[in-house]
């Protein structure tokens, strides 16, 4: 779902707290009002959800795009309002407009008037809509004036040039990007609302992508997300993993106007719809020949079994993935970072409820590093810290490996893993429940 709608509304501390400038603002009477966000961070979601949540005290006139003439901006305004709005002269549209705000506050009514896009907006039109704010009565402001905008904004009514703007702006708040914890817990909960049937799951390196593509902007979210699952669907996966991911920020990565969120023009289109048929194509050959080469290998037997019959123990080969076998890869949550991630994490957020995560996702996948819990040169001591692993309900294997001086080690393995990131983790989250030392390794090596 990659338009606005409020049925899939999430809101991050950021969100939170200019939602809160807001309510408080028009509360207060206060006359003009500064929102400010790069493109796509949820500005016109959190006005949206400020209007519906208005009652019939408040009447609210919403401007996208206001790049007019002072006169045309007012007839659009009193347009919006549904008042007198037939006439080019400037004097006649600002006296129905302040013949309609006198009538609201003798009523007992905010009037509230949102300009969008308010960065674009010519300097004499800027003057035009600072004469509205001397709309008043004695005692409070007849209209309250809430300028939204991107970061320019701010830079603007700093300005020299339009001061005597930027002094009447009483409250202002920038709307941040989604944390990379916000982030995940955006993707799961809209994942939760849209989901029918089986879950899609996205895996830890995949959300790590998503937020470097997106760099917490919920627009970009959406849509690496929406093109991530349907390269998926065709595919025929039950999950988002990181090649898949990685496939769509390439395709969208080639379209320079979509970097700065603009609208794709119609060669740039069929472009990136061409290359994304060659990836698809081109990964579609790739899992083909994974599932032949598995298949090939399902009669061997286990490893140290290959080990004995091998001339050359010092060269040991890994027992294969059979193709009847699924790994269960660790169970989705918000991951940790590493510290060269640089991804502020303490940030809190409102959280949607959580879809339910107890089913893992399932991928066959080739193994590269595994999880050792202890070397033995004795067999029984390795045998030993088996059935003690066991008893813990985890089931381990003894791998037999041959050291530089050419004795055998007998390691005690648990967990088969396809990145040494996924098997770091899981070594760590075993220590600490189990306190045992542990070791990544790569798969059939010491």
């Amino acid at each position: 779902m990659l338009a606005p709608n409020q049925a899939y509304l999430f809101l991050g501390k950021s969100h939170e707290e200019a939602l809160a400038h807001l309510v408080y603002a028009v509360l207060e009477g206060e006359g003009f009002i500064s929102l400010t966000g790069k493109r796509g961070v949820g500005k016109t979601t959190i006005c949206q959800t400020f209007i519906d949540r208005q009652d019939e005290n408040t009447e609210v006139a919403y401007i996208y795009k206001p790049e007019l003439s002072p006169e045309k901006l007012l007839k659009k305004i009193n347009s919006a309002f549904s008042i007198r709005d037939d006439t080019d002269d400037i004097k006649e549209l600002i006296d129905s407009l302040n013949s309609f705000l006198i009538q609201m506050r003798a009523a007992g009514k905010k009037v509230v008037l949102f300009l969008d896009d308010a960065q674009n907006l010519k300097t004499d039109v800027l003057e035009q809509v600072r004469l509205l704010s001397n709309l008043e009565t004695t005692r409070d402001k007849l209209l309250q004036i809430i300028l939204v905008g991107e970061p320019e904004l701010a830079d603007m009514l700093d300005s020299h040039a339009l001061r005597q703007i930027g002094q009447r702006v009483s409250v202002s708040y920038n709307i941040s990007p989604l944390t990379y914890e916000e982030t995940c817990a955006y993707i799961y909960h809209r994942m939760s609302i849209a989901s029918q049937g089986t879950r899609v799951l996205f895996d830890t390196s995949t959300l790590k992508h998503i937020y470097r593509f997106s760099n917490g902007i919920p627009r970009m979210i959406n849509v690496e997300c929406d093109r991530s699952l349907l390269i998926a669907y065709n595919l025929k996966r039950s999950g988002v993993t990181e090649e898949i991911a990685r496939t769509a920020i390439l395709g969208l990565s080639n379209v320079s106007d979509f970097k700065k969120f603009g609208v794709l023009k119609r060669h740039w289109a069929i472009l990136t719809i061409i290359g994304c048929c060659l990836l698809l194509f081109t990964l579609s050959i790739a899992f083909f020949h994974q599932g032949v080469e598995e298949r090939s290998v399902i009669k061997q037997e286990g490893f140290e079994q290959a080990a004995t019959r091998s001339q050359r123990p010092s060269k040991l080969v890994p027992t294969p993935l059979r193709a009847s076998q699924k790994v269960e890869m660790q169970r989705i949550k918000t991951p940790k970072l590493q510290n060269n991630d640089q991804v502020p994490t303490n940030s809190p957020v409102k959280l949607a409820p959580k879809p339910d995560l107890e089913k893992s996702f399932l991928l066959t996948v080739k193994m590269t590093y595994s999880v050792q819990v202890g070397a033995y040169r004795i067999k029984s001591n390795a045998i030993k810290r088996i059935e003690l692993l066991k008893e813990k309900g985890y089931p381990g294997r003894i791998l037999s490996v041959t050291d530089s001086a050419g004795e055998i080690l007998y390691t005690v393995r648990i967990g088969d893993f396809p990145s040494h990131e996924s098997a770091r983790q899981y070594a760590a989250e075993f220590s600490a429940k189990e306190k045992m030392k542990t070791a990544v390794r790569p798969y059939g090596k010491l």
